[in-house]
């Protein structure tokens, strides 16, 4: 009953949280200029709260009246900007990573709606959360596979050499641009399909 979900992943700097890493449900993915508008890390009074979560690696749910007395202005500012925003009752749901940023599950129920979450919702984020943070590892070193592997297209793509890795049966794996150049002079060394193949049988052979 949520009328947004976000997942972010947070770092404290010089006494204020921002982030880093943000993923959003489709609605708020919608509406995220008026989000960023009154809600960035730049205006959002939370991400300068005195109060802050405890360390540890469990899970920690933090609501509004965790982070500000009920009189301070800076939370009088927060309810200003969320009704702009049109959201209302937050809660989030958190723990740290080893690294020491901290991975958020971030709800907020409509403007319209005021009721709390409740204990049975608390308890589904609490569970849910360690298979957020699986899956955000997951995306973490797919990411950086992803771009270890750019910097070495680059790096064999420098190289004034053909450079060509294929497998058993020819079918090739990289080609760096030297590479693809030759393959598309189709004198000696052409492709067909993704096999690699020589042009005459008896050298394709050897």
């Amino acid at each position: 009953h949520a009328r947004s979900a976000v997942v972010q992943l947070l770092v404290r700097d010089e006494g204020q949280v921002r982030s880093y890493w943000t993923v959003r449900d489709s609605e708020s993915e919608a509406d995220r200029e008026i989000h960023d508008r009154y809600l960035g890390d730049a205006v959002n009074p939370r991400m300068r709260a005195r109060r802050s979560p405890g360390p540890g690696l469990g899970p920690v749910v933090i609501r509004d009246r965790d982070l500000f007395d009920p009189d301070d202005s800076a939370y009088r500012e927060l309810q200003e900007r969320l009704s702009a925003a049109r959201l209302g009752t937050f809660m989030s749901v958190g723990s740290e990573l080893p690294g020491g940023e901290r991975l958020a599950l971030v709800l907020h129920r409509d403007v319209g709606c005021r009721r709390d979450f409740d204990a049975d919702e608390e308890g589904f984020a609490r569970r849910f959360l360690p298979h957020l943070r699986q899956a955000v590892n997951l995306s973490t070193q797919l990411a950086s596979a992803g771009e270890r592997a750019g910097e070495l297209a680059g790096a064999l793509d420098s190289l004034r050499a053909a450079l060509i890795v294929c497998d058993a049966d020819g079918r090739i794996c990289e080609a760096n641009r030297a590479a693809r150049e030759l393959l598309a002079r189709r004198r000696h060394v052409l492709l067909h399909g993704e096999r690699l193949l020589a042009a005459s049988a008896h050298d394709h052979a050897a």
